[in-house]
């Protein structure tokens, strides 16, 4: 049950909106930062 867990967490995997708008990013700018 353990490593279904740890292996479904990518499934669960839900960015905030700063975050998703850094992976859209990614499709027209290879190269980006985000910093904290």
């Amino acid at each position: 049950m353990d490593r279904r867990r740890r292996a479904n967490q990518l499934a669960a995997y839900r960015p905030y909106p700063r975050q998703a708008e850094f992976h859209a990013a990614g499709a027209a700018n290879r190269e980006r930062l985000f910093m904290a």
